[in-house]
């Protein structure tokens, strides 16, 4: 699950919205960890149950990212919802490119571009369901 957070902050042109992406949930914290995303941080609350929490430390150890362990009270806050499960983590932000750039890239390669873009979508089985069928429509 991702939860959007925003801060407020003093930028050079007064007061700016800072936002940050908050992963929760104990498989999708695994499954950022388990990918080459980077991330920033992961927060583990007390009580976590034992088999998680080795699992987590194991992957963040090996990716070398740092763990900050926190109260369950201060996970719920960050959040918005208890339902963290005891963990999140701070990715990384995404690097973004212009689209004149993806189109170089097809055209340094020859190929004709494939531009696929998914609007509103937030479920991760169901971008990936359309992702995989818009590239079997390309093939054919």
């Amino acid at each position: 699950m991702v939860a959007i957070k925003s801060k407020v902050k003093a930028g050079e042109r007064g007061w700016e919205m800072e936002k940050e992406e908050v992963i929760y949930g104990r498989h999708p914290v695994l499954e950022l960890l388990r990918s080459e995303r980077p991330v920033n941080k992961i927060y583990l609350a007390q009580g976590v149950r034992q088999r998680d929490r080795q699992e987590l430390l194991r992957l963040a150890a090996e990716r070398n990212v740092p763990v900050q362990e926190v109260k369950r009270e201060w996970l719920t806050r960050l959040i918005g919802t208890p339902d963290h499960q005891g963990m999140a983590a701070l990715p990384a932000p995404f690097p973004y490119v212009e689209v004149e750039d993806l189109l170089a890239v097809a055209a340094e390669r020859g190929e004709p571009p494939f531009l696929l873009m998914l609007a509103g979508v937030e479920d991760p089985r169901r971008r990936a369901r359309r992702a995989a069928a818009a590239t079997d429509l390309r093939l054919s």
